[in-house]
């Protein structure tokens, strides 16, 4: 089978969708699947961690100058589809360029999937802009729609009344992130993009409690965004300049050395981290918000329903040894979130919507 990726971003291979569809991508062609990604990228934004299995299509920050950069991209996949001849095509997030790959695939009557994973690193600008194109061109035509957590799918049910979505969980690579035999460090870890959405500030007023009973441990903070010069003012407003590490954007492969040393993992409301942190084998306290939810347990984790203050207060009792977890009820809740067992639910899928292209056909020639 022969898949083709549209993806909204895969520069930044570190976080969330670019982590799904590499992972997923390598598990397809570990069976014998041929796979292409193609992916946008910004105005003179470098591509880091270049594949030869991913193209990117350059846009740009003026919406007058995207509109012909859309109708040449659109002629570009054309070209390429019809040249590569995918079964499937697979769309994963809101871009210019998932909607052209969707008019594209229309026109020549190839199937495609569309997989939502949330609208987190979009702006408010863009949201009311690509949205509605989105969903008429894209989602409504859709041979199947899957997301990657109950939450997604509730939203989307509940903004556009969208039915048939199917949920295919995130997964983890326990093989790269699995618990080490390294020394902890007195610190705690986040690990996520520095979107406004993603209410990095509330952690660091969490720790603002936590540094004041607990005044040796650091607070690393991976990931990158535009919020990050605010929050570093932030930091330094509240003191905590010499105990709060913004690491940014952090290579996939230096993460679990970095969840190993840590005591702790806390989010607001991140999903994929969340599977990672449990995976190597530490605590992991979220705010009881969004898809968190359906990956923190009491064998893992605390989930969180209540203010900054109190929010410290569960994380100063891991630190001081008054709440402990195994490791081994860590590991094992989160069995089932292997890559492997997740790239079945989704050749599922596709063999389902191709048996009934076909059918279709077949139907069409009687």
């Amino acid at each position: 089978m022969k898949i083709i990726f549209v993806v909204s971003g895969m520069n930044n291979p570190n976080v969330g969708m670019p982590v799904v569809v590499t992972n997923l991508a390598k598990q397809l062609k570990k069976r014998g699947n041929s796979v292409l990604i193609y992916s946008s990228l910004k105005k003179d934004e470098e591509v880091h961690n270049r594949q030869s299995t991913i193209h990117y299509l350059r846009f740009h920050d003026n919406p007058l100058i995207n509109k012909f950069k859309a109708i040449r991209n659109l002629l570009y996949l054309l070209k390429e589809f019809q040249r590569e001849k995918p079964d499937i095509v697979h769309i994963n997030g809101f871009h210019i360029l998932t909607i052209d790959a969707a008019i594209a695939a229309r026109l020549l009557r190839i199937p495609y999937i569309t997989t939502l994973h949330g609208l987190e690193t979009m702006t408010e600008e863009q949201i009311p802009r690509i949205d509605p194109l989105f969903y008429r061109i894209v989602l409504t035509k859709s041979s199947a729609i899957t997301a990657v957590s109950e939450f997604i799918k509730k939203n989307a049910q509940k903004a556009r009344r969208i039915k048939g979505i199917k949920v295919i969980k995130n997964g983890v690579d326990t093989t790269q992130f699995r618990p080490l035999q390294i020394k902890k460090k007195d610190q705690i870890i986040t690990v996520q993009s520095l979107y406004k959405v993603k209410g990095t500030d509330r952690l660091i007023k969490a720790f603002y409690f936590i540094h004041k009973n607990s005044p040796k441990t650091k607070f690393i903070i991976c990931g990158d965004g535009p919020e990050r010069d605010k929050l570093k003012r932030m930091v330094n407003r509240l003191g905590l300049t010499g105990s709060v590490k913004f690491l940014g954007s952090v290579n996939h492969n230096t993460l679990p050395r970095l969840y190993n040393e840590s005591k702790v993992a806390i989010f607001t409301h991140s999903y994929l981290p969340s599977i990672e942190s449990i995976a190597c084998g530490i605590p992991t306290i979220s705010y009881a918000e969004g898809d968190s939810k359906e990956v923190i347990t009491p064998k893992n984790g605390v989930l969180v329903d209540g203010g900054p203050q109190e929010f410290a207060d569960e994380v100063l009792k891991i630190l001081k040894g008054e709440r402990r977890f195994k490791k081994q009820a860590l590991l094992d809740s989160i069995q089932g979130w292997s890559w492997e067992s997740i790239t079945e639910e989704y050749l599922k899928v596709y063999r389902r919507v191709l048996h009934e292209q076909r059918k279709g056909d077949s139907k069409k020639e009687v």
